[in-house]
């Protein structure tokens, strides 16, 4: 795949819209393409985190352990794996090719570089997460959290 294609499918994600096309193309650059055939292993809970992802093609099944029958998918121009440049430096989830997937790649220290060039990428990356964990905690609690003792409680967040 050329730098231009790769551009295009970095634009299809809402994290990277504000952009400019000339920075998107010096960040394609640097990323790798990887294929995952139907029901292949991407990445397993636990395991150690070096890179983030973006879907290219296909779908892919998130599941989570001690969550059995809760299962997400990521699609086209969905960014995943970032938890792990946070979250001690291993994976939160197992992610398994759903059907032949194309995802690029971005190891943490071209990410992280490329995250503090462009803040408003940071801004949109930092909102998708905390709208991950929000997600994943109504489903966990359908009656919503209950504010712990003495921690602040976010309103409208």
């Amino acid at each position: 795949m050329d730098v231009e294609s790769r551009v295009t499918a970095l634009q299809a994600c809402a994290l990277f819209e504000n952009v400019p096309t000339a920075d998107l193309a010096a960040l394609a650059e640097t990323m790798h393409e990887e294929y995952f055939a139907r029901g292949e292993l991407v990445c397993k809970q636990g395991e150690p985190a070096d890179r983030v992802f973006i879907v290219l093609s296909g779908n892919l099944e998130v599941r989570l352990a001690g969550s059995p029958g809760h299962t997400s998918r990521l699609q086209h121009g969905e960014l995943f794996g970032e938890y792990g440049l946070f979250a001690e430096g291993v994976r939160t989830a197992t992610v398994v090719s759903a059907d032949e997937s194309v995802l690029l790649t971005l190891d943490y220290d071209r990410f992280r570089a490329f995250l503090l060039m462009f803040p408003e990428a940071t801004l949109a990356i930092m909102e998708a997460t905390v709208q991950r964990l929000l997600n994943a905690q109504r489903r966990a609690e359908p009656d919503g959290p209950l504010p712990l003792s003495g921690q602040p409680v976010i309103v409208g967040g």
